[in-house]
């Protein structure tokens, strides 16, 4: 049995036999019981077979949403965070389900990708995030063929689509005074200011804490995202990295710090931290710098 350790601590479990030299593989479980009664019910159906007089043959054969339930729930939900949960959910429900959820895995092909490629273009999905979409797909096609249930996943080779690359846009300084100067009554002018000198994304911004801010390097560690599932140890990007104060974040911050009332950096006026989902903050260009 292969005893499965992920980095979130959690542990899954898969069997495998091999019958007249074919290897037959377990999807994964969650607990180490699921995997022994798989292979109990295989041995049975090997021996079974055998007292038949016939070939054993491989039975297993998942719809796409039968088997991709399974990767959600004993995967996706064990290994991965709440959001990237959600998001598979959100692609499988959305997005394949009603082209390919009752076809089984075997009879999947490219055209079906082509044709929820053409669904999501047409209801003004970018190339980017039609990629993104699509790669929930792939993995999934990808996982079914490591466990061999099917040979070959038809989107191995499959092209991504070509990648749009947006102008930048900026905000001249006069631009930039004027936004400040219609949001100094703001309780989020502060953030507006730290945002528009250090291009931090809006929930990096909310997440920001005061041990992450040292005044003594002038250095900000962004390390960590508040959203709509709390408090993160994570950035989009996935890596911890490090942002420069200039001289009016440092007195920005330095102004907060002497009356903070919290851990965390930006505040609603009853002392709450912010909540990115209800603020909703205006976006600013990238590069925007106020002097």
């Amino acid at each position: 049995m292969e005893i499965i350790k992920h980095q979130n601590g959690s542990i899954t479990y898969r069997s495998e036999i091999f019958i007249n030299g074919i290897r037959f593989k377990s999807p994964t479980f969650t607990r180490k019981t699921d995997a022994i009664q798989w292979k109990a019910k295989k041995l049975v159906e090997r021996d079974e077979a055998k007292r038949l007089g016939y070939e054993y043959k491989k039975k297993e054969r998942f719809t796409f949403f039968e088997y991709s339930q399974t990767y959600l729930n004993e995967k996706i939900k064990v290994q991965r965070s709440k959001s990237t949960y959600d998001n598979h959910k959100r692609a499988l429900d959305n997005h394949f389900y009603p082209v390919i959820g009752n076809l089984y895995l075997d009879q999947i092909n490219s055209k079906h990708a082509d044709k929820i490629i053409e669904t999501l273009l047409s209801t003004k999905h970018n190339e980017n995030g039609t990629n993104h979409i699509l790669q929930i797909l792939r993995s999934i096609l990808l996982d079914a063929e490591k466990n061999d249930f099917i040979h070959k996943s038809p989107l191995r080779n499959y092209p991504t689509l070509k990648k749009v690359q947006r102008p930048a846009t900026f905000w001249s300084n006069m631009e930039i005074n004027q936004f400040l100067q219609a949001s100094v009554n703001n309780f989020l002018y502060h953030l507006f200011v730290i945002a528009l000198n250090t291009g931090m994304r809006k929930g990096e911004l909310a997440g920001l804490c005061w041990d992450k801010v040292d005044f003594q390097r002038s250095m900000i560690e962004v390390g960590r995202i508040r959203d709509r599932y709390g408090l993160r140890c994570t950035t989009k990007t996935g890596t911890v990295r490090h942002v420069p104060m200039n001289d009016v974040v440092k007195a920005t911050l330095l102004k907060l710090f002497s009356k903070a009332n919290s851990n965390f950096v930006f505040e609603r006026p009853n002392g709450n931290p912010i909540e990115v989902q209800q603020e909703n903050p205006p976006s600013t260009p990238h590069n925007a710098c106020y002097r």
